[in-house]
């Protein structure tokens, strides 16, 4: 016999089984910037569309290969022509006659060549598109990258930079009650950019996540850092040459001029009318004997109401706009190449400075004011009110000071201190009691 009793304990185990399956939190989304890339390619609306053109282009590829542009028509025709004086006479009439007839219109001058590279340039064409919304979508994917890395850290000075804003309105408290005031406003202000910053990490986390499709519930996390300088910039016309080559987009736009002359050499080309050549055969039967013919026939379309002379002038004129497409942005490219150049040598020239001349200083003040402070000849309040030839601290330096304090501290505490215990009681024989270790238990309170 089953236990009554085990039924209700197998449904509470299930139920909290079921509980604890959907309380779990999920898994962060950590994503590496290959990984953010392939992401983006993948659910990428805009690439799949262009893809899909592409096909339909290929599509057209194949179809312009026929060896003929229409296909045979064919017609049969039937009738009766029977002699109603000649059936009341008692004599047989003439029988039915058939008809058959075939015609066939044939591309002259070469159009059917024409018509193929038109289909082909069309698929180049498309082809261009498809790399140059890669590159656009990978140029955005790695730029939004990089920004919500960059608006993170942003959020992180902010917010420690407001941290010790309210901190020195404790050390404002001996001042004036203009001073209190000042550093009160400096906090507010403090946090209203730590909002800001806030707000930005918003925008940004909610563009790169439009871009991978990642909704909002979500956690997303990105696996990575800024990406060095590089050292050795090549000149200005060797990037202008490699950008005037290998630019997708550029691409695109020689693609779609290539396209339109052949499309305009097609239309002068079908301005030649086609030829239809037509055969028939047919046969009537009548009272003496059956008759067979044989004929063929050519015909040729007559221009009158209906001239080539629009379309060719439709397609001269789009051929000249995409030919001044593609030079225009040729030379937007070039300027683009140029402007970011320098851009990049100019932020690399202020990042030496900032490396050689501005952060040795800093790290020797900061260590002068340091030891002043460890020697007791400089309290918070002494530091913050401190004047070098009339002139006290401004509010960035005291910010900045304050950041890379925390920030030395935090690496102490986090790093020095903890691997210093750890390497101690890894190298170190355990004592035999705990009465060995008393002052070290009183140094520490």
């Amino acid at each position: 016999m089953h236990d009554r009793s085990s039924a209700p304990r197998l449904v509470l185990v299930i139920a909290l089984l079921a509980l604890s399956a959907t309380a779990a939190p999920t898994s962060a989304l950590e994503l590496t910037l290959d990984e953010v890339v392939d992401r983006a390619l993948e659910v990428s609306y805009d690439v799949d569309a262009a893809r899909k053109r592409e096909d339909m282009t290929q599509a057209r590829v194949d179809a312009s290969t026929a060896l003929l542009a229409s296909n045979p028509f064919v017609s049969f025709s039937f009738w009766d022509t029977t002699d109603t004086r000649i059936v009341n006479d008692g004599r047989e009439g003439i029988g039915p006659s058939y008809t058959l007839s075939v015609s066939q219109t044939f591309e002259i001058a070469g159009q059917r060549g024409k018509r193929m590279e038109v289909a082909r340039r069309n698929a180049e064409v498309a082809a261009a598109n498809v790399a140059s919304a890669r590159d656009s979508l990978v140029i955005q994917v790695r730029r939004a990258f990089f920004e919500t890395l960059e608006a993170h850290q942003r959020v992180q000075f902010a917010y420690e930079l407001l941290h010790w804003r309210r901190e020195l309105i404790k050390a404002y408290r001996r001042a004036s009650a203009a001073d209190r005031n000042g550093a009160e406003m400096r906090a507010s202000r403090a946090e209203g950019d730590y909002a800001a910053e806030k707000h930005s990490l918003y925008l940004q986390e909610s563009r790169l996540r439009r871009l991978l499709d990642v909704p909002a519930g979500e956690s997303l996390v990105l696996v990575g850092d800024f990406e060095p300088p590089q050292e050795n910039l090549p000149s200005e016309e060797q990037l202008v040459a490699f950008a005037l080559e290998h630019r997708a987009d550029l691409a695109a736009h020689r693609a779609a001029a290539a396209s339109d002359e052949a499309y305009l050499s097609l239309n002068r080309r079908s301005a030649i009318p086609n030829v239809t050549l037509s055969g028939f055969v047919s046969r009537s039967d009548d009272d003496d004997d059956d008759e067979i013919q044989f004929g063929a026939s050519i015909s040729v379309p007559l221009p009158v109401f209906r001239t080539d002379g629009p379309n060719i002038r439709e397609a001269l004129a789009e051929r000249q706009r995409s030919q001044a497409e593609a030079r225009d942005v040729e030379r937007t490219v070039e300027r683009d190449v140029r402007e970011a150049r320098y851009a990049v040598v100019a932020a690399a020239s202020g990042l030496q400075r900032v490396r050689q001349e501005i952060l040795p200083r800093a790290r020797e003040t900061l260590s002068l004011r340091d030891a002043a402070f460890d020697r007791g000849e400089a309290g918070i309040w002494e530091l913050v009110n401190a004047e070098i030839d009339g002139e006290r601290l401004s509010e960035s330096e005291l910010g900045s000071f304050f950041v890379l304090l925390v920030v030395a501290g935090n690496e102490t505490t986090r790093n020095a201190s903890s691997d210093g215990r750890k390497a101690h009681s890894a190298f170190t024989p355990a004592p035999s009691s705990s009465s060995n270790v008393p002052s070290v238990a009183r140094s520490a309170a």
